[in-house]
């Protein structure tokens, strides 16, 4: 009630009590970074206006008005907003990290540097750039500026600053604008890619440095390391980050506390699994099952014959040289004597029908020409005459019984027109009448009876507007009435990155903040059969991002009996820490038999148990009616009160409890409904 008016992008808030003052500048888009320097406000950030004046990603503001002064650096990117992330002030000057590639009408690359006075740039002019060698490693940035005694420490993603190579990291002369010869070197250096460095923080003689890298300063570092200013070394400080996707998104340093927040989830004790892991169904833990491969990513997983076959951008896995591509021995981890190097990344891979399709980026396997697609037979492991020849990456595959459906970027199929999605002979490869016409990239594509599910960045298919998700005849391509158009704050980043079927049920992840109209935070279940969005909202939440995405991202998912496995970048779900993987119940959608009910009352699984900060309680009910469900000790204290005389309908039920805080040790969920009582042991490890 006390912060009834509304603030676009930007507000101050009374530092006792909270409640938002009446200074108000306004920005236009999001703000990322501020600096106060000498009773001076800097903002920057993606905006073109703030404070009631038209200013590119740059400003400074009157801190008693919050209107923008006349200093007016304008940062530009050709026509587009530009964006400031990192602001630091040395003396009469400022500097500043982003995307840009002009400052006041001169060219600067992602980092430059502005007369504190008169907003001019001055001659200084590192010029954060990558190779350009692979469109699809992103654009370079740069997200943390640090001044030191006499150099500034640039931090992004970049291979070249100053003309020398640096992998996302490097020191600058003030002075010069001249990287020194202070190089950690984050790794690992993989052609084509660029490193990520995130996060830095600035102590009398070290570095605190957060980012994508597994080695720094010679010494093998994950997410998260300490190097030394002079040497540019390691230090023997090592808290092991782990986790999918583990990356340190902010650090700071206050006495001798190291502060970082970020994406890993794990620190200290952990088992590292370096992008490719086995985990136990019921628990989440990992298994000893560990390939390890080399590469930045492993894309696709599938299971068959007793073999895992894995599709990526590594050179080695399984302790072999094996190059996109592998077949994996499902307990050891080994990989196994089948070849099929691709000289490109792989994205999707699928078993069906006694064969491995295989779908990405690759133009040829074991020297053989094989654009974008291909398939193996299983049994002699042999790459078959098979060849659609897309003539650009796929990046989902759907297999029918005499169908192989296409999704991806490519524009045509075996020389003939056919944009981002596309139907071939499941036997010769060739291309079918089969012709829906997206507007833009499908990203992946599932099959349910007679029905094609796609979904992409597309906002029309078919000369019908749908919004990243449609329903396709499986025989016409004729988009259906199947309406559930999915949607991103940012129009531009919405997407629908993978789905997943299970009965009637059809799972969504993506970049969605809202789906048929209805909140969802990156994961929906949809009615397969009409498309209606069922009431199921697990609600991730995201982590701190360089991209305007409010909701987390889910970016892959698969089902296992009665659960649904989610994986992507989110850190809650609900009220719940869920970070970058989580599990689910299955939903039951209007057609689904719900199997039998319950016989009695019961917790039927904690899990996981043990816990360590969170866990999922089960229990049946019989029969309809209040319940309550509390956790003791064992001393017969109540711990927390889950449910407190709650009606709940007959079946089986699923109640978050959170144990961060709680002492180690053994703990008694107790479910009382209609006169009858059980109770399951948990125990507690933090």
């Amino acid at each position: 009630d006390h912060l009834s008016t509304e603030r676009e992008m930007g507000l101050a808030l009374d530092a006792v009590t909270g409640y938002a003052t009446d200074w108000d500048p306004s920005a236009d888009g999001p703000v990322r970074a501020l600096l106060l320097a000498d009773s001076t406000l800097y903002v920057g950030g993606d905006f073109t206006r703030i404070g009631g004046q038209a200013r590119n990603s740059l400003a400074e503001v009157n801190l008693e008005t919050g209107l923008a002064v006349a200093w007016n650096p304008n940062v530009e990117i050709g026509g587009y907003p530009a964006s400031v992330r990192a602001l630091a002030r040395v003396g009469d000057v400022v500097y500043l990290g982003g995307v840009f590639v002009a400052v006041g009408s001169q060219p600067r690359r992602n980092v430059a540097a502005v007369d504190a006075r008169t907003g001019q740039p001055t001659p200084w002019d590192p010029s954060a750039t990558n190779c350009n060698c692979n469109r699809y490693d992103g654009a370079p940035y740069v997200s943390e500026v640090v001044p030191g005694d006499s150099t500034m420490y640039v931090a992004g993603h970049f291979s070249i600053i100053g003309g020398q190579d640096r992998g996302g990291l490097a020191e600058v002369d003030l002075a010069t604008g001249v990287p020194t010869a202070w190089d950690p070197q984050p790794g690992p250096r993989v052609p084509d890619y660029s490193l990520y460095i995130t996060s830095l923080a600035l102590a009398d003689r070290t570095l605190y440095v957060g980012g994508s890298f597994w080695s720094i300063g010679g010494q093998e570092r994950y997410w998260i390391a300490e190097v030394d200013r002079r040497t540019a070394a390691a230090t023997p400080w090592n808290p092991r980050a782990g986790g999918a996707y583990a990356v340190p998104e902010a650090l700071a340093i206050s006495g001798d506390v190291l502060y970082a927040a970020g994406r890993f989830v794990t620190l200290g004790r952990w088992q590292r699994r370096q992008g490719l892991a086995a985990l136990d169904a019921t628990t989440g833990e990992p298994t000893e099952w560990d390939p390890n491969p080399n590469g930045v990513i492993t894309y696709g997983v599938a299971v068959a014959d007793g073999k895992v076959y894995v599709g990526g951008s590594f050179s080695r896995i399984g302790d072999q040289e094996r190059w996109g591509l592998a077949a994996l021995d499902p307990i050891t981890g080994g990989a196994l004597d089948w070849t099929a190097d691709t000289n490109e990344s792989v994205f999707t891979v699928e078993a069906a029908g006694g064969r491995l399709f295989a779908g990405g980026y690759f133009t040829t396997i074991n020297g053989v020409p094989r654009n974008y697609v291909a398939s193996f037979d299983l049994a002699s492991g042999e790459l078959t005459s098979w060849d659609p020849r897309p003539d650009r990456y796929v990046f989902g595959i759907a297999v029918a019984e005499t169908t192989v459906y296409l999704g991806g970027s490519f524009w045509s199929v075996g020389g003939t027109p056919r944009k981002y999605v596309a139907a071939v002979d499941v036997a010769t490869g060739a291309l079918r009448d089969w012709n829906p016409d997206p507007q833009w990239y499908v990203h992946t594509v599932a099959l349910k009876g007679n029905t094609v599910f796609v979904g992409g960045g597309f906002k029309s298919i078919g000369g019908l507007p749908r919004k990243c998700l449609a329903a396709l005849d499986a025989a016409t391509g004729a988009v259906k009435d199947w309406v559930a158009d999915a949607v991103n704050v940012n129009p531009n980043l919405s997407r629908i990155y993978d789905l997943e079927l299970m009965g009637g049920t059809l799972y969504v992840g993506g970049t969605l903040d809202s789906i048929g109209g209805l909140p969802r935070g990156g994961l929906a279940a949809l009615d397969a059969e009409t498309g209606r969005v069922l009431d199921w909202n697990p609600a991730f939440g995201s982590p701190t991002s360089d991209y305007p995405v409010e909701a987390g991202v889910v970016w892959s998912l698969a089902s296992y009996g009665a659960t649904l496995y989610a994986g992507g970048r989110f850190r809650t779900a609900g009220s719940l820490p869920v970070a970058t993987l989580a599990a689910f119940p299955r939903v039951l959608g209007p057609g689904d038999d719900p199997g039998p009910t319950p016989t009695k009352l019961s917790v039927a699984s904690i899990a996981p148990n043990p816990v360590h900060s969170s866990a999922v309680i089960r229990f049946t009910l019989p029969s309809a009616g209040a319940v309550n469900l509390g956790v003791f000790d064992v001393q017969g204290r109540r711990i927390a009160s889950l449910l407190k005389r709650e009606l709940r309908p007959a079946g089986v039920h699923d109640v978050p409890v959170r144990t961060a805080g709680w002492p180690q040790g053994f703990y008694f969920c107790r479910l009382e409904a209609g006169g009858a009582k059980a109770v399951r042991k948990m125990v507690v490890l933090n």
